[in-house]
């Protein structure tokens, strides 16, 4: 059996956001403090995205080192309307933008399939939600792309 905290660390992405940054400090120095079974961080501008209408934020590499080095589970990103997926290192780094209203009910078209040369899964034109799914008794993480009609599009990580 496992334990079933979380924690969730929340970064302003447009307020002292960079890599020589009292923010980054923060994070440099709260994220290894946590002993939660899973650390999910959550930030608006993607670190990690497909060329979409918006691009990655340019933090990755300082930031990603962070998420490496303390077993953060997922990344929760958003800004592109659309729905991206993709493991680097131990890490999931999801694009949960799935509402459209700016764009009616289109989303934002992806106009590559890597990021960094790593091969992202990114689904465009069904709207939806995200469910993430923590494990109780044992430790994985599970995600779950839901449409508004109810149909499961897409699935990622597991045991």
């Amino acid at each position: 059996s496992i334990g079933n905290t979380v924690d969730f660390f929340v970064i302003d992405g447009n307020t002292g956001f960079g890599c020589t940054t009292a923010q980054f400090d923060f994070f440099k120095d709260e994220i290894p403090k946590s002993d939660a079974t899973y650390k999910i961080v959550v930030i608006h501008q993607p670190f990690a995205t497909v060329k979409s209408d918006h691009g990655p934020n340019g933090q990755f590499n300082c930031f990603n080192e962070i998420f490496q080095n303390n077993n953060v589970d997922v990344v929760a990103q958003a800004h592109n309307h659309n729905y991206q997926i993709v493991k680097i290192g131990k890490t999931w780094y999801g694009v949960f933008g799935m509402g459209t209203h700016d764009t009616g009910s289109s989303m934002y078209g992806c106009d590559s399939t890597t990021f960094n040369n790593i091969p992202v899964k990114c689904i465009t034109g069904t709207n939806g939600i995200e469910v993430i799914d923590l494990g109780l008794t044992s430790k994985s993480v599970k995600g779950y792309f839901v449409s508004n009609a109810d149909k499961l599009i897409d699935t990622f990580g597991g045991n």
